[in-house]
């Protein structure tokens, strides 16, 4: 019998990679979006972020150091 793998929970963390996409749709959540990135960067793995057009008109995307999806 081959050996199963391990199960992601057993992985210590500093191993373990996530995977994050931030949606963003309002103008509101726009705002606090510079905030939020900058805490996902602590997090190991890849960041990013959709912004639809009416978040986009609201938020410099220079000013994310991450992906950027625009709608």
């Amino acid at each position: 019998m081959e050996p199963k793998a391990p199960c992601p929970a057993a992985v210590p963390s500093e191993e373990r990679k996530f995977r994050v996409l931030v949606g963003v749709t309002g103008s509101v959540a726009a705002l606090k979006l510079p905030l939020l990135v900058s805490k996902l960067l602590d997090v190991p793995g890849d960041q990013g972020v959709a912004l639809s057009g009416s978040s986009s008109t609201c938020l410099c995307t220079a000013v994310l150091p991450t992906m950027v999806i625009l709608d």
